[in-house]
């Protein structure tokens, strides 16, 4: 039946001929499978599955929220050859999916977002919902035809971050909380209880994110989550990281609705977020995020001293190194940043410049200059294979390379603010002149002036 009540900013609009046959077609399908179920041709059964905690879950902050017990469920599940069996002898055979399929054309993409939604109408079918019920089905289909942006909901299991609170909402946009039962059960077959955890990587995580975003090519939403994640790498000192995230969007895409893992790394810093941060995250993430550049960006950028600044950086924080080897990460992400053809004086160059920059945020210099000093010794006894000065207890390293990381973290967001107002050799001739007059220091301290979340703790 032809819809005459499109709104303009509908899918539906823009294709009218093409909404109209999937609205015939979901009433075809919606037939075939009521016929299917009647005559006993539809293989459906009732499935028994076991809901219980997921052990592969390590929540770091209270392991013993995992102590609940186990509870069953049935329900009713379609059987998948049969499922197939339907859709190439009843559902694609229909007149009606031969016609949206011939206004969809010939290329092979569309055609396979054809049949997911096919699949997905007879799916909602088995229910009996009314086909009027299933019209969000033919906007879904035709906003991915017309590669319209898309809504998306990213679930990200989050490493080096903790919560004061149950919920922290930052902005529209993003929701930080921690885990619910919900979050950390597994539903499981009853004949796949005793191995299905075999099969899924362990995922350490301190506290879940919700990143609301919208997105025109799946590829996108992994950038987003990507960004956010070195984002809050970049507010506090703290290993951020990410073993699984996953989208949910209304989207026949494949690559739209999926479940990524990752390599699960973790370090020691991390930092704890309460509700009075939210203001100042929330201007830090809008400001910070799209400066960051990620491995998914098209056209792929080719390393430059940033990127690979912000490479050393991660090491820093998430290799499990000892803390000379996090000191020696620090220091190589401060070269990347401050030392460009620079192959003499190294360690005095660097201190100096890393100095000169970090007083204009209101470091003191001198204090600057003496840690990276001690650092770039620790470095190079470490990388050398050498024995540390016996001055560097385990706790004094434990020490020095929290203060170097921060530098290197402070360094980063100046550079990446700046970076696209002056090149990386005027800022540090600007640095290096500073040292030497006033009006020189004043005119880097007005650039710096325009940096933001730099400023040293009153």
């Amino acid at each position: 039946m032809p819809d005459n009540d499109l709104k303009p900013e509908s899918p539906r609009a823009n294709d009218a001929p093409l909404a109209n046959a999937l609205g015939l077609l979901t009433r075809a399908i919606f037939a075939v499978v009521r016929e299917c179920k009647e005559n006993g041709t539809l293989a459906v059964g009732r499935a028994v599955y076991t809901v219980r905690p997921n052990f592969n879950l390590k929540y770091s902050v209270d392991p013993t929220v995992l102590n609940f017990g186990l509870e069953q469920l049935e329900e009713e599940v379609w059987d998948y050859k049969n499922q197939s069996d339907i859709f190439e002898t009843k559902i694609r055979t229909l007149p009606e999916f031969q016609t949206a399929e011939s206004l969809i054309g010939k290329e092979s993409q569309h055609r396979e977002l054809l049949r997911h939604f096919a699949f997905a109408v007879a799916h909602a079918s088995l229910s009996g919902v009314a086909p009027q019920a299933l019209t969000r089905h033919i906007e879904t289909l035709l906003g991915d035809l017309q590669a319209r942006e898309r809504s998306c909901i990213a679930t990200i299991w989050l490493a080096g971050v903790t919560l004061a609170s149950e919920r922290i909402s930052v902005s529209d946009a993003l929701v930080l909380r921690r885990p619910t039962r919900r979050d950390l059960q597994e539903k499981v077959t009853v004949e796949s209880a005793h191995y299905a955890h075999a099969f899924q990587p362990s995922v350490y995580f301190s506290c879940i994110a919700e990143l609301r975003l919208r997105y025109l090519y799946p590829v996108a939403q992994q950038a987003a989550v990507e960004r956010l994640v070195l984002a809050l790498r970049l507010f506090r000192l703290g290993a951020v990281a990410s073993s699984m995230y996953a989208f949910k969007a209304d989207s026949f895409d494949p690559l739209a609705n999926v479940g990524i893992g990752g390599p699960g790394r973790t370090g020691r810093e991390a930092y704890e977020l309460s509700c009075g941060d939210s203001p100042v995250l929330a201007d830090f993430l809008k400001e910070i995020t799209p400066l960051l550049p990620t491995h998914l960006d098209f056209p792929q950028q080719k390393p430059d001293f940033f990127s690979i600044a912000l490479h050393w950086y991660g090491e820093v924080l998430l290799s499990p190194l000892p803390p000379e080897g996090s000191v020696a990460s620090a220091v190589a992400c401060l070269e990347a940043l401050f030392l460009e053809n620079v192959q003499t004086e190294m360690s005095y160059r660097l201190g100096m410049r890393v100095a000169g920059l970090m007083r204009c945020f209101g470091f003191p210099s001198v204090d600057v200059q003496a840690v990276v000093k001690n650092a770039y010794d620790v470095r190079s006894k470490y990388v050398h294979g050498d024995e540390q000065d016996n001055k560097w207890s385990p706790q004094k390293l434990l020490e020095l390379s929290s203060s170097i990381s921060d530098y290197a973290r402070l360094a980063l967001l100046a550079f990446c603010q700046l970076r696209g107002k002056l090149s990386r050799r005027e800022l540090m001739a600007s640095v290096e002149m500073s040292l030497l007059d006033d009006k020189s220091r004043d005119e880097l301290q007005a650039t710096c002036d325009q940096v933001k979340f730099c400023r040293k703790p009153a």
